[in-house]
């Protein structure tokens, strides 16, 4: 018998200057705005909870950069739900309830970029060893410009002040510009994946929604499994990606000799 013991989440709204932390320094740049243009607003989360006489803490991070209604009139009617993604699609209705929520300050802010990192359930000592890149919503106008990257690059910076160690995005890894030298999930080593799993306790209930992920570390990856990580620690970063890319490589090979000779 699974026993549960969970607090109230606990919300705190973000100083804007720590959530502009979480994005590129040059963000508005980006997009071709002036900082007078633009605001960020966001949400640190917290749920305490105790399972068979484990103490786990959930945390996560609700992050936006917003556009003004009132500088920029012309991106008035810029949403998510214009996006061609169901996914992105979806983060329209989310920032919605968010703005009914009291936060009166939203009132003429839309959101061009959203990023949600959650740490699924660690325990407190080293809450946010592991973190997840969970959701980004973004525009297709504004593609093309590097601004994932970088939003990439500056998330692990700031999670690095939080102790983590691996970033992880469900995103297809051959998807992402090369040059940001991703490691690919499918195809790190055992030794790795059994570091990224340390993260969790070893008694932690697998048949929890929370850990639903921890359990896709431990099956028999595919060539097409999407996701990729980020190691916080360049040096280590490069390493791996490398060893990554080997294994790929090597993969590819068999997989062609084996089509190969179906042929034949």
């Amino acid at each position: 018998m699974i026993t549960t013991t969970l607090t109230e989440r606990r919300e705190v709204r973000l100083d804007p200057q720590e959530v502009q932390r979480f994005f590129p320094a040059d963000i508005s740049e980006l997009f071709g705005l002036s900082e007078d243009d633009v605001h960020f607003f966001g949400i640190a989360s917290e749920k305490e909870n105790v399972e068979e006489g484990i103490s786990l803490v959930n945390k996560s991070y609700s992050l936006y950069f917003l556009v003004n209604e009132c500088k920029r009139p012309e991106l008035a009617d810029l949403n998510f739900q214009k996006s061609r993604s169901k996914w992105i699609r979806l983060e329209h209705y989310t920032f919605e309830d968010v703005r009914r929520n009291n936060y009166t300050i939203l009132g003429g802010m839309y959101p061009l970029l959203y990023v949600y990192i959650t740490n699924w359930n660690q325990t407190p000592e080293h809450s946010f060893r592991f973190a997840e890149l969970l959701r980004y919503a973004d525009h297709e106008q504004y593609r093309k410009r590097g601004i994932a990257s970088a939003v990439l690059e500056s998330v692990c910076k700031r999670m690095k002040e939080e102790g983590t160690e691996y970033l992880y995005v469900n995103y297809y890894w051959s998807s992402w510009p090369k040059s940001s030298h991703v490691v690919p999930a499918p195809f790190i080593d055992d030794t790795t994946r059994g570091e990224i799993l340390s993260c969790f306790p070893k008694e932690y209930d697998r048949n929890s929604d929370d850990d639903r992920h921890v359990d896709a570390f431990t099956s028999n990856f595919t060539l097409f499994t999407p996701s990729f990580f980020k190691f916080i620690d360049k040096k280590r970063n490069e390493k791996e990606h490398k060893k990554a890319m080997k294994r790929y490589e090597e993969c590819c090979r068999e997989y062609d000799k084996q089509e190969k000779a179906k042929k034949n």
